[in-house]
């Protein structure tokens, strides 16, 4: 298919640049002197043309039936189901927290008792178990309620907000 639309295309300019720049002059002359039995250009042209979107429409056609394949082909598939198990939590022994943020996944151990001022010294995992020692009088951050606690994790020691831990 590919093939024939480029042997069209050539023939379509060879045409036209052999009527625009004829390379003997004295056949142009011998042309018009001898009685015209050819269509006219103008004709040729046009049944060209005609033949190039004949093609144009064949090829989109068959992406079409490809493209309506492949769909068939996705609804054929069977759809799987990812069934998530949930595990009962321990309670956290005595003394200890557990932190709970499933909403982004972990609990920012700060270098100081305020979002503003105390930048992120490491990130605490949803789940983990921490000590508490002491905490600070009851504030709201991000819409909870809570107290700022010192506590330890992985070798660094920093403050967490309770809102987000589990006694």
């Amino acid at each position: 298919m590919k093939k024939s639309f480029t042997i069209v295309i050539i023939l379509l300019l060879s045409l036209i640049l052999g009527c625009v720049f004829p390379f003997d002059s004295g056949q142009k002359e011998r042309q018009n002197d001898s009685p015209r039995t050819e269509k006219p250009d103008s004709e040729e042209n046009e049944r060209l043309r005609e033949k190039i979107a004949q093609l144009e429409k064949e090829k989109l056609e068959e992406k079409i039936e490809d493209l309506e394949k492949k769909v068939e082909d996705q609804k054929k598939q069977p759809t799987t189901k990812t069934v998530v198990k949930t595990v009962p939590v321990k309670k956290p022994p005595k003394g200890f927290v557990r932190v709970n943020s499933p909403r982004d996944g972990f609990l920012a151990l700060r270098s100081q008792p305020s979002v503003q001022s105390g930048y992120r010294i490491i990130k605490i995992p949803h789940g983990a178990v921490l000590s508490v020692y002491s905490c600070t009088g009851v504030t709201s951050v991000g819409g909870r309620r809570g107290r700022w606690c010192r506590t330890v994790y992985a070798n660094n020691s920093g403050w967490v907000f309770d809102g987000f831990l589990v006694r």
